[in-house]
Order: structure tokens, then sequence, then C-alpha cells
């Protein structure tokens, strides 16, 4: 259809737009995205992920938080860095509907707020009385759960010589 209308040149602007849109491909890669220095245990959502949209009137968009954020290293070391979450949305569009063009669109917006994580040092006093605490905390269950036990045998086979 478009062919024909565009060998003998009566084509509309319609005609002219969907033949545009039929020519994009919004395929892509994201091999990676950052908002600063890497520090350890920082997660990217984006890194590596690929879509593979047949769709040619098609719009990907990216909806980017961007979280400031200071990463203290054991040795005093501060890295200041920034982390990000994502939601992502694909839309249809239709040539002329004025909701814009097909393509990859990245939004992002910076968070007021500030991410602090510092690496620490488990010393072996904390260790030992988080274990006592687990170690007593399962016993103190236990005990319980033999006593609702006896309760409940006691209960059901009382009056009868065992």
């Amino acid at each position: 259809m478009h062919d024909t209308k565009l060998q003998s040149g009566v084509f509309t602007l319609l005609d002219l737009l969907a033949f545009t849109f039929d020519q994009f491909n919004v395929s892509h890669t994201v091999n990676s995205l950052s908002f600063g220095d890497h520090y350890p245990g920082i997660r990217s959502p984006l890194d590596g992920q690929s879509r593979a949209l047949k769709d040619t009137h098609g719009m990907q968009q990216y909806f980017i938080k961007v979280v400031p954020t200071k990463y203290e290293r054991l040795d005093g070391a501060v890295i200041s860095s920034n982390q990000y979450s994502v939601t992502e949305h694909m839309s249809h569009l239709a040539p002329g509907s004025g909701r814009g063009l097909p393509g990859v669109y990245f939004y992002y917006e910076v968070s007021p707020i500030q991410s602090y994580v510092q690496e620490k040092q488990r010393r072996l006093f904390p260790f030992l009385t988080s274990l006592c605490a687990i170690v007593g905390g399962a016993f103190s269950l236990m005990g319980m759960v033999e006593l609702l036990i006896n309760l409940a045998t006691r209960h059901a086979f009382r009056g009868m010589i065992l």
C-alpha cells in the first residue's frame, strides 16, 4: 500500500507517518548503566538487560529513581555514588495519535533522601551473644511445644490407664 503511493507520488501526511513508523526498530540492550562509582554490593538492575521488540510502533520507557549513596569502607574511606531502581513501561503508538514517537526513553528523578552504607566487622563477643540467644530461644520454644503436647495428651486420654 505504502510503496505504490510513494512511487506514484500521491500520499498523505498520515501515510508518511505510517511509513516512517514501520521503519523503527526499538529493540535494544543496556550493557551498563550507573550513576557514579561502583562499591561492593551495589546492584544495577538494567545492566545486561535486552528487549527484543517486534512492535515497530512501540515506545519503551524506563522511569529511574536515583538515590544518592555514601559507602564507608572498613578503613574509613568514603565512596560517594548513587544507586537506582527502575520501572519500565512499553506502549503501542498509532501513527498520527500525537502520543509520541517510537523509541527508547530514559526518565530519571533524583531522590531527596540519601542512603548511607557502612561496612562493619562483627566482633567475637556480639557473635557469641547472638548465638546464645538463638540456642536459648530454640530450647524455650521446644519446651513450650513439649508442654502443649503433654497437656493435649493428658486431656485426650484422661481417665484411661496406659
